[in-house]
């Protein structure tokens, strides 16, 4: 349609012009549109991957728990031997609770050696380990509750007993895991 034959329209009040006219052609507004769009997903895209790879895993619940022991270590004393006892018996029932789902934090010491959910667990039935814990806890029960005064050398039995608990009984390796401490070691 030629220009002389479209009809002048008035001019509209407040410097409101006639309506545009868009010849048909190539839609660049749509490939600019569409360009910008893949731009955004391709950067949000890069953006996320960087993110991920430069993510750590989570410590296991192994370390996590070694980490708490030897964080309360400073504390291990005759003066705090309550508190310290308390603390160091709680990490090791909380983390015999989750790696085994046992109820440690809501048994005493006998209920929790005399309870048939600790016979059905394979790793708990190294003799040496059971004695070592039963001892250390037994010890740990008189510190809180017959209020004894321990010394240094208790102390220490009490907490090699939970390091060596948590230390002899960890997750096993995922079949991920395996594949990367074998590239490690290569």
């Amino acid at each position: 349609m030629e220009s002389s034959q479209i009809p002048q329209l008035a001019p509209l009040p407040h410097g409101i012009c006639a309506p545009l006219v868009i010849e048909q052609g190539f839609p660049w507004l749509l490939l600019l549109g569409a360009l910008i769009v893949a731009v955004i997903l391709l950067g949000t895209l890069c953006s996320l991957l960087l993110k991920k790879r430069g993510q750590k895993a989570p410590p296991s619940l192994q370390t996590e728990m070694l980490r708490r022991l030897h964080a309360i270590r400073p504390q291990q004393t005759a003066a705090n031997a309550l508190v310290w006892t308390d603390k160091a018996t709680h990490i090791l029932r909380s983390y015999l609770e989750q790696r085994f789902s046992l109820p440690a934090t809501y048994q005493t010491t006998e209920e929790f050696f005399a309870s048939s959910a600790l016979k059905e667990v394979a790793e708990m039935q190294n003799r040496e380990l059971q004695q070592s814990l039963h001892e250390a806890l037994q010890l740990a029960d008189l510190i809180k509750f017959a209020k004894m005064q321990p010394d240094t050398a208790q102390l220490e039995r009490i907490e090699k007993a939970v390091e060596s608990c948590i230390r002899k009984t960890p997750f096993p390796a995922s079949a991920s895991e395996k594949r990367q401490d074998n590239k490690g070691e290569s």
